[in-house]
Order: structure tokens, then C-alpha cells, then sequence
């Protein structure tokens, strides 16, 4: 695998890990106060969980390359 490949994947993993950690506070919230998430963010969470393993598993550019959504 390439170091751009690498790189990629690393930034790809972090930046969705990242938005994860930072809306937690909710999966918290929902559970203490029964108070529901903002519209749309557990869809996209579960998105940031299923590109996260689908970076993990890429092993060339063209399995994620079409990833555009920024977290």
C-alpha cells in the first residue's frame, strides 16, 4: 500500500472518528433526559461508523475515493 493510501485512509478515520466523539454529548444527553438528537445526526453517524470500517478495509484508492461527505 502507498503512503498517500496511508495517508488518506489515517485522514478518513480520523476526521469521521473525530464528529463521532464530538456528538457523543447526545448519545449522553438521550440517555439521561430522554431529549432526542438533532435531525439527521444519527444517520449520519451511523454513516461515520459504516465509511470508518469501510476506510479500515480499503486497500486501493478506488474503494474510497467517492467519499465526500465532510465530518
Amino acid at each position: 500500500m502507498s503512503k498517500e493510501l496511508d495517508d488518506l485512509k489515517l485522514f478518513g478515520r480520523q476526521n469521521r472518528s473525530k464528529y463521532l466523539k464530538d456528538t457523543d454529548k447526545y448519545s449522553i444527553r438521550k440517555s439521561e433526559t430522554s431529549q432526542e438528537f438533532p435531525v439527521g445526526m444519527l444517520e449520519k453517524r451511523q454513516l461515520a461508523r459504516d465509511e470508518i470500517s469501510l476506510i479500515r478495509d480499503a486497500t486501493t484508492f478506488a474503494e474510497i475515493e467517492n467519499l465526500t461527505i465532510e465530518f
